[in-house]
């Protein structure tokens, strides 16, 4: 069993013993601690059976259920007629237990980036009891300020946080480029690293206060100016992923609503010249 924190939930994991996983979740390694947030079973498993439950929501190849006292999910290859993953989880996300089989001869990724992700999952369900959010972004660190980008896939959050990089040097320090956390702690919304950061692998266990959020447009000139609450939460609710059982769905409207009331908001019009970064920086940091 590991022990590792995720933005600040502490997670007990047993039966990983992936070498892709450990390394991609390495420097979120924690202490031992009696009483973890969420305590993750994992398994390989041949043959997973269909579970029994209502049916909340059903996409192309993941069914959602619920049960009296569970949230169950799980995938299946039509082709087949096979079970390939299942999460079960009480309705708190404290006890969650994981189940993949092999599916690279039919295509599919390794188990083991699989058993990294479903980790990531999990997360992403857990986090609104714990009041957090996991947002579609590229997020980095400022002077110790949280600054988060937001914006459709291939606008260019990537490139516009490494033009922070390229310009400000060692006062940026990347946190995620990817899938990052956001989490009230003691009324303050902090953002957060983890280990979920696509392709690229450029994250950071740090937790900084949250400055500000920006949402990225394409621009011949670089521009920037502060958006109201209503179009802001508009805006994140394109990039952050409501769950489909309605208490998780209501606690992560209420931390959006919160957290876009409390933290400025803005919109970048952007080009990808390292002026963009200057223009957008001297505007959240007066």
């Amino acid at each position: 069993m590991n022990y590792y924190s995720f933005a600040g939930i502490t997670f007990s994991v047993s039966g990983i013993e992936y070498r892709y996983t450990k390394r991609r979740m390495e420097q979120y390694l924690c202490d031992a601690v009696e009483n973890p947030d969420v305590n993750l079973l994992y398994r390989e498993n041949d043959d997973i059976l269909t579970p029994e439950g209502k049916t909340v929501a059903e996409l192309e190849y993941r069914k959602y259920l619920a049960t009296d006292d569970k949230y169950i999910n799980y995938d299946f290859v039509k082709s087949t007629g096979k079970n390939t993953a299942l999460m079960e989880s009480d309705k708190f996300y404290r006890n969650v237990e994981c189940s993949l089989n092999n599916i690279e001869n039919i295509g599919g990724a390794a188990i083991d980036v699989r058993a990294f992700n479903m980790i990531g999952e999990v997360l992403k369900y857990a986090i609104p009891r714990h009041d957090g959010i996991i947002l579609h972004s590229s997020a980095l660190s400022y002077d110790d300020n949280g600054v988060l980008f937001s914006a459709k896939s291939g606008t260019g959050k990537s490139t516009h946080t490494r033009l922070w990089r390229e310009t400000f040097a060692d006062k940026v320090v990347m946190l995620n480029d990817d899938m990052p956390a956001i989490r009230f702690i003691d009324s303050v919304p902090y953002l957060c690293g983890t280990p979920w950061s696509g392709k690229t692998e450029i994250n950071n266990n740090k937790q900084v206060p949250l400055k500000a959020i920006v949402f990225l447009e394409r621009g011949i000139e670089n521009e920037i100016f502060e958006i109201n609450a209503a179009e802001a939460i508009f805006k994140m609710l394109n990039e952050a992923t409501l769950p489909v059982y309605k208490e998780l769905a209501s606690n992560t409207m209420d931390i959006i609503e919160k957290l876009i009331s409390g933290t400025p908001c803005y919109c970048l019009k952007c080009n990808m010249n390292p002026d963009a970064a200057i223009t957008a920086r001297n505007y959240i940091f007066k």
